[in-house]
């Protein structure tokens, strides 16, 4: 499994960032891929992305992600948790 994190992170470059993550991980071949995306969560400019050995998503059920805003009265996401 391989859990990456990003802070400090602008949306716009985010996306472009998750999306080559992506088709590294996931292998540039298709018909082999290496790791398979099972989470992605992110709030304001921090981003958590997993990723499982194609293999072992068998093994993996029920994946969850939840975001926390602790930021300005609870609402901003301010270094908040994801």
């Amino acid at each position: 499994m391989v859990v990456l994190g990003l802070q400090e992170c602008p949306r716009n470059y985010k996306e472009r960032l998750i999306q080559s993550l992506d088709a590294y991980m996931m292998g540039l071949d298709a018909t082999k891929p290496d790791f398979l995306q099972i989470a992605n969560i992110g709030m304001w400019e921090l981003q958590s992305v997993a990723y499982i050995k194609g293999p072992l998503k068998r093994h993996v059920k029920d994946v969850r992600t939840q975001s926390v805003a602790t930021g300005v009265l609870g609402i901003v996401g301010n270094k908040g948790g994801v």
